[in-house]
């Protein structure tokens, strides 16, 4: 799964506001076809978002449109009309004002009549916004309602109104609030959207920060976000993104202690002429000639399974026969990892599901697809789960980082 740092809003009318947004730093862009178009202007809208998609070179960009919510006349013509014309090129369909899991379904089924119609091979995701107090209530049941979800955003504004309190700023969006409020005054409906959407394998985004000019209000505000377990941040002007990014982009240290942890144990030892290497959590085994050589076969391997462009295993050398391996992208592994040790189990996605108490296998599958890095914890229940007849315990690694 791409990061989601910053995603910027564009008015869907608006041209030249698309090109630039293509060209700007934010990891997402959202070509809106609510809120930001007036009613008289929604067909132009929905013209000109499909002429952006077919003529932009959006590079790597994660592309999205924001249709209109469910209970309006534009909302099914925004699908059909701009997915059967440009689905292949768009990653995201931002879904405002969802109140319940029915207007997820909604809005899947027509992506899967789409999709059929069309014979698109890959999936358009949802990115669910909660704002409003039912929404809120039904977060849970909204997050794990379709194989699509992708993500849940919280919307400040229209909250605000759904619960009957009045705005601290011209724009609604928080600026404000600490003159009010005492505290973190969304702590409460964020923290709740941010624990659905983790037990559901899905991002959290928040909301924008309305006053674009005051970058010190952003920068609190978007450290609060991320301390409170949001993933990333809309932005409603280019000068935002690079602050946003700054933030959510992990530090060199986290990176660091990201890979120690998802670093895999094995033994090196000398057998005869050669040189033996197993890990055994993986179940694998090679050998060569020499110790470095036999290094540098562990890591063939390991990559040759994966099989992914651009992945990389690096060997971390311990005190005597002892190493790990690791990667700069753990997911991989962690992928690799949960998918070897169900199949040695024979059990099927659905059963390790069940074991996990989980409604739907595709909550698992995520992970065992390398679409997120679960964290130790959560690591050791998955493999709990997929090998009930083995003790597996994952704990950091000991292994000094510069020890190669």
């Amino acid at each position: 799964m791409k990061p989601v740092r910053s995603m910027i809003s564009v008015p869907g009318h608006i041209q030249a506001m698309h090109v630039k947004a293509a060209k700007s730093h934010a990891d997402v862009v959202m070509l809106d076809l609510e809120d930001s178009v007036p009613p008289d202007q929604k067909a132009n809208a929905r013209a000109t978002v499909i002429k952006s998609l077919a003529d932009i070179d959006w590079g790597r960009k994660t592309v999205a449109v924001r249709v209109n919510a469910s209970d309006t006349r534009f909302a099914y013509k925004d699908v059909i009309h701009v997915v059967e014309a440009a689905g292949p090129i768009i990653d995201i369909l931002v879904i405002p004002k969802v109140n319940s899991l029915k207007e997820i379904h909604f809005f899947s089924c027509l992506l899967d009549g789409i999709q059929m119609e069309k014979n698109m091979a890959r999936d358009i995701r949802i990115q669910a916004s909660i704002e409003t107090a039912q929404g809120l209530e039904a977060v849970s049941a909204i997050a794990g309602a379709s194989r699509r979800l992708h993500s849940l955003v919280f919307g400040i504004a229209d909250y605000s109104a759904s619960i009957g309190v009045g705005l601290t700023s011209v724009s609604g969006h928080g600026e404000s609030d600490e003159e009010v409020y005492p505290g973190h005054r969304w702590h409460y409906p964020i923290s709740k959207m941010v624990a659905a959407a983790k037990a559901n394998n899905l991002l959290a985004i928040d909301a924008t920060y309305g006053d674009f000019k005051d970058m010190e209000g952003l920068r609190r505000s978007t450290a609060m976000s991320r301390a409170i377990g949001c993933d990333g941040k809309w932005v409603i002007h280019p000068a935002q993104i690079d602050t946003v990014n700054q933030v959510f982009t992990p530090s060199e240290q986290e990176i660091a202690r990201a890979r120690s942890i998802m670093r895999f144990t094995g033994k090196i030892f000398k057998d005869g002429k050669f040189w033996l290497a197993e890990i055994p959590i993986l179940d694998l085994m090679t050998q060569g000639r020499t110790k470095k050589e036999t290094y540098e076969m562990v890591a063939d391997m390991l990559e040759s399974m994966v099989n992914k462009d651009g992945f990389k295993i690096e060997v971390f050398k311990g005190k005597r026969e002892i190493f790990e391996v690791g990667a700069s992208d753990p997911k991989p592994m962690v992928s690799l990892l949960l998918q070897r040790k169900r199949e040695l189990s024979g059990l099927s996605l659905a059963q390790v599901a069940t074991r996990l108490g989980l409604k739907s296998r595709n909550t698992y599958a995520r992970y065992e697809q390398g679409y997120s890095v679960p964290s130790v914890q959560k690591l050791n229940e998955l493999l709990n789960a997929v090998c009930p007849q083995t003790d597996i315990v994952i704990n950091e690694s000991s292994i000094p980082l510069t020890s190669k």
